[in-house]
């Protein structure tokens, strides 16, 4: 899995914990160093680049994009589009925007498969899990 934009580290971590094998990236050497002080003890690897850059096609099954705005997500999709290409399936959860981003999966041909209420704090986001266009699903 990629925890894209992972911030603190913290959900990297709780994947860690949960067995799976996880890269975190961030786009700015600040956050990676933060990212790094959590991630490193746990084997977590930290990478330094945007959005899904810092991943080769076919290295992850699973991306999770989480904490950002939809246009952002979009935009990182687009951007990388040999790597999302290969994956199994995204965990897609934007803090804003997110009608925006329900439209420019549909024309891209994503497929959302289920949704899921997220609190933080006194926030509430909305999780996608969503297919590319060729997956059946698991």
């Amino acid at each position: 899995m990629v925890d894209v934009g992972a911030g603190d580290g913290k959900l990297a971590a709780w994947l860690a914990a949960g067995g799976h094998r996880v890269i975190a990236t961030e786009n700015k050497p600040g956050p990676l160093a933060e990212a790094r002080r959590r991630l490193d003890p746990l084997g977590v690897e930290c990478r330094l680049g945007e959005g899904l850059h810092p991943i080769a096609p076919g290295e992850v099954q699973v991306a999770v994009i989480a904490g950002m705005g939809g246009k952002t997500i979009a935009s990182i999709l687009a951007d990388s589009t040999e790597v999302v290409g290969r994956l199994e399936a995204l965990v897609l959860q934007p803090v804003q925007q997110l009608e925006e981003l329900r439209e420019e999966l549909d024309r891209s041909g994503f497929r959302v498969e289920a949704e899921a209420a997220v609190e933080q704090g006194r926030h509430r986001y909305l999780a996608l899990r969503v297919l590319p266009a060729y997956s059946t699903g698991s």
